[in-house]
């Protein structure tokens, strides 16, 4: 059982990981990992069974000296690994400068490899989304787009009357808004999905160009509910995908 542990820009995501995937897991907001790393340390370590190491992949700087500060704190005995584009054994980065590539997109790359056929295209819906494609030859390449979260929010920021909208609560009882709220939620909800569509259109393309296959299409992130209804019915959803990626990128580097 190993502690994995996705440090995001908004929110870091943690579980307890076996070959068959998360057992125990959660979630905070990365700017509180000083308050809510400690505890749950304490009580791993104190639950009698405590995890073999700490995988770890961050985006999130600060939060990273953040995590090295508790551990060095809490004395914790377990060996380490950080995923980075260093250490993403048996994935081959086939881009200009790899060390650009975020940790979290190399953990879910590294995950749609070990649990779906390639190639695979891989969206997370994050702060921002990403489509990412991954073949037999390795990571691709891929797409970034301004997440749902901070669509919904510079509507509001950037307009004198527009209200601040709950990304999570999109849903309207038709697809045309008769008062300005559900126009607002109509735009955002159909008009991202949209977007979505089209990068992964766009990637297929690519991908066919270049003798593929067809594609596993695959999507993890936060926002995957609520756009599930705009989305292909083809989809799969892989809640975990990060998570089980930074398992699987510990297991290949332990030897």
């Amino acid at each position: 059982m190993v502690l994995c542990l996705d440090i995001g820009n908004t929110t870091s995501h943690w579980g307890l990981v076996d070959s068959e995937g998360p057992g125990r897991n959660g979630s905070w907001e990365t700017t509180r990992m000083a308050t809510h790393l400690p505890v749950l340390l304490s009580s791993l370590r104190n639950g009698g069974e405590p995890p073999e190491a700490l995988a770890f992949s961050s985006v999130a700087p600060r939060a990273t000296e953040t995590l090295e500060s508790v551990l060095s704190v809490a004395d914790w005995g377990a060996p380490v690994f950080q995923l980075t584009s260093k250490t993403c054994r048996g994935l081959e980065l086939c881009i200009d400068v790899p060390s650009e590539l975020g940790a979290d997109r190399i953990a879910a790359a590294v995950g749609v490899q070990s649990l779906y056929r390639l190639p695979a295209i891989v969206i997370d819906m994050g702060t921002a989304v990403t489509v990412d494609a991954v073949t037999a030859r390795g990571y691709m390449g891929g797409v970034i787009a301004p997440g749902l979260a901070i669509m919904t929010r510079y509507l509001h920021e950037q307009t004198a009357l527009l209200p601040e909208l709950d990304p999570g609560d999109l849903e309207t009882e038709s697809g045309l808004g008769r008062n300005t709220l559900d126009q607002m939620k109509i735009g955002c909800r159909v008009g991202f999905g949209g977007m979505v569509e089209r990068l992964v259109e766009r990637i297929e393309s690519d991908l066919h160009a270049r003798g593929e296959a067809p594609a596993s299409i695959v999507a993890t992130g936060g926002s995957v509910p609520v756009l599930l209804p705009e989305l292909r019915s083809r989809l799969h959803v892989e809640p975990h995908l990060l998570l089980r990626g930074l398992h699987e990128a510990w297991r290949r580097n332990r030897g």
